[in-house]
């Protein structure tokens, strides 16, 4: 009798942890569940931001969606968008006489278009000042070099979006001459 009251027990007690048990597994898909929807309503509400402010303001969209890219860590079976770096232009006559500029070293600059190398970056020890104490726009620190790049078009170009990149209160003067110059350049805006 002691026996089969032993044996009614353990089976209860057995019984009521698949219970609880049960219960807390149940709760913790109700968990996850919650999670996900949080995470696909966040993910929902960015994307309809993000698609407001494009055609809010469709000049500055694809420079955002550079800068975001390059900023976004890889997701798993994620396959990155191949770019194809832009190639040095080549140099004739008195320009390709001269000593190779020293070249960039520090972190990829807000804004820097993804096709651009870092070797088209002018040294951040330039001077950015021309021999007779006028800016040389052409060569400021941190900025695209003009001789990188065959056209001035393509160098204004990968220069706007570095600049967008700094609010306009912040930008120092020559960088304030530089954009005044690109946007009146035809076809930039």
């Amino acid at each position: 009798m002691q026996r089969e009251a032993e044996r009614k027990a353990s089976a209860e007690a057995a019984r009521e942890a698949h219970r609880r048990k049960t219960e807390e597994d149940e709760a913790l898909k109700e968990r996850i569940a919650q999670a996900d929807r949080a995470a696909a309503w966040a993910r929902e509400r960015d994307a309809d931001a993000r698609s407001r402010a494009q055609s809010q303001n469709p000049a500055n969209a694809q420079t955002r969606e550079s800068s975001l890219s390059s900023t976004q860590t890889p997701k798993i079976g994620e396959v990155k968008r191949a770019t194809k770096m832009l190639e040095a232009a080549p140099l004739y006559g008195s320009d390709a006489l001269e000593p190779p500029p020293p070249p960039y070293i520090g972190p990829r600059p807000a804004g820097l278009p993804e096709n651009v190398p870092l070797e088209a970056l002018t040294s951040l020890d330039a001077s950015g000042v021309k021999p007779d104490g006028t800016y040389d726009l052409h060569n400021l620190p941190g900025m695209p070099r003009r001789k990188f790049f065959r056209k001035e078009y393509e160098w204004a170009q990968a220069c706007l979006p570095m600049i967008r990149a700094i609010p306009p209160d912040e930008r120092p003067l020559s960088l304030k001459v530089l954009f005044a110059l690109l946007r009146s350049m035809p076809g930039m805006k």
